[in-house]
């Protein structure tokens, strides 16, 4: 995992503990917060108008918002259109903030490219 990149989106006490840990093992960590203030362990913080930048050249993007109507269907068909062909989304928000209105099968998520056991 060293040198990899990784976005979490939502920096709360969640997206925190995944930052530190992604920062233990070598990771080159970007967040994304509604107020972009320097976070340990955290290299670059974006402003959440920030997010498909953001997105741009992490590897691993975890999506650790909670559910509001501000973080609902945070991750659609732009950002995920703005990441790598070989990332990875990890949904631990609890809620709705991948987009679920329309199927986004042309973009492929982590879920459909995460490769199975064996």
């Amino acid at each position: 995992m060293a040198d990899e990149q990784l976005c979490v989106v939502g920096v709360g006490a969640l997206g925190w503990a995944i930052a530190t840990r992604a920062d233990g093992l070598g990771m080159d960590v970007a967040g994304v917060k509604r107020t972009p203030v320097p976070i340990d362990h955290i290299h670059r913080v974006y402003p959440t108008r920030g997010l498909r930048e953001a997105l741009q050249d992490a590897r691993f993007v975890v999506l650790a918002v909670p559910l509001t109507e501000e973080t609902e269907d945070t991750i659609g068909r732009p950002q995920l259109s703005a990441m790598p062909e070989d990332d990875y989304l990890i949904n631990v928000a609890r809620g709705a903030g991948r987009s679920s209105k329309k199927r986004l099968s042309p973009v492929p998520c982590a879920a459909e490219r995460l490769p199975g056991p064996g």
